[in-house]
């Protein structure tokens, strides 16, 4: 099958920015489309219309003391794909480090590490984002200065969870009403150096992965009462008989389209921990897979769920790897497609009508 990959990158070592690859799952062919200039595009949100949306994970914007927002209008032309710049907009706080987006593509959610700050952002009838309308600040308690790392929608669209991922705790916004006042939260118990740091939603279960933990929570969730997520499991992300190592940290968690097998990697000892998950969400049989490239900060799942497309985010490489989905192993396809410090991997599917077909999008939301 073949894919196209949006590819958010740091502005080191040559990094063009924002960078569109198609994907092969059969031969491993990878080939770079488009890029698009972008400082430091660390999370990346993909609207299928034929629009991405980046953080610029920097210290000031524009002169202003945060990072910003970008929105970028993805199409397709007779000599290949251009990627270019609709707007951008300052975020909330400093270093934005994960933007997400609601079911409908109308709201972004930003969170900014430094500042302990969520903006959300509404998006424009013509795709570009606006400046945030309204800000959820976390404050310092005891000391610990706040650091939202990763905000996302429940899967059923009444809460906006947010991990901070230095105060060790998960909060509950709701956000039907649009107010988003607290509805509830998880403080994770000791050690507070733990520091969760992205989580995804399966079947009433939340997955968590810990930075300096390096494990990965399942976590019971009751959309009737968030307030009530417990803890479940832990699993290690790393073998027992594995040394200690400086600077080998989890990064990423990803769960497969059918929600059947769950992945997260671990920087330093450069792994992706696959586990099978039931109908329930229980987890089980850790598997521990040895990437090519080195500091696999983000990965994705193809469409299928049948590939993995990983960044090494030291080693400047992108690696392809074939997933078995019974037993959780993972196979290289292809490696060393050279592309300079990887932060985020998003997939779109390409078709044989043009992928995501933003100008058809474009005439379509003209027409109504």
């Amino acid at each position: 099958m073949k894919y196209l990959a949006y590819v958010g990158t740091c502005s080191v070592r040559g990094s063009k920015g924002i960078y569109l690859l198609s994907v092969d799952t059969d031969s491993g062919d990878m080939k770079t489309e488009a890029t698009a200039a972008a400082i430091n595009s660390g999370y990346l949100a993909v609207r299928p219309e034929g629009y991405v949306y980046t953080t610029f994970e920097n210290m000031t914007f524009h002169g202003y003391a945060c990072g910003g927002v970008g929105a970028y209008r993805v199409t397709k032309r007779a000599d290949g794909y251009e990627i270019r710049m609709q707007n951008c907009v300052p975020a909330a706080g400093q270093l934005p480090c994960h933007i997400s987006l609601s079911a409908d593509g109308k709201e972004a959610y930003v969170s900014s590490y430094l500042n302990g700050c969520l903006g959300i952002h509404r998006i424009a009838e013509d795709g570009s984002i606006l400046e945030a309308h309204k800000v959820i600040k976390h404050h310092a308690e005891d000391g610990i200065w706040p650091s939202v790392h990763c905000a996302v929608p429940t899967p059923d669209g009444k809460y906006l969870c947010v991990v901070d991922v230095k105060l060790h705790r998960i909060v509950f916004y709701e956000r039907q009403s649009g107010e988003f006042d607290e509805a509830g939260r998880l403080q994770l118990p000791p050690p507070y150096d733990y520091r969760p740091r992205q989580i995804v939603f399966g079947r009433q279960t939340a997955y968590v992965v810990t930075e300096f933990g390096r494990d990965m929570l399942a976590l019971h969730y009751d959309d009737k009462a968030p307030s009530i997520l417990q803890e479940t499991q832990r699993f290690a992300l790393v073998p027992r008989e594995f040394s200690p190592m400086t600077g080998a940290y989890a990064a990423c968690v990803r769960l497969s389209p059918d929600k059947g097998l769950l992945a997260g990697s671990v920087r330093g000892y450069n792994l992706i921990t696959t586990f099978a998950a039931d109908e329930q969400g229980w987890i089980s049989r850790p598997v521990y897979n040895r990437t090519a490239g080195d500091g696999p900060r983000d990965f994705n799942f193809t469409p299928d769920g049948k590939a993995l497309l990983i960044g090494g985010q030291f080693s400047d490489t992108m690696e392809l790897a074939r997933v078995d989905s019974q037993s959780g192993t993972l196979e290289t396809i292809a490696s060393g497609f050279h592309l300079p410090s990887c932060s985020c991997v998003c997939f779109e599917k390409q078709t044989d009508e043009g992928g995501h077909g933003g100008e058809e999008y474009a005439e379509s939301r003209r027409a109504s």
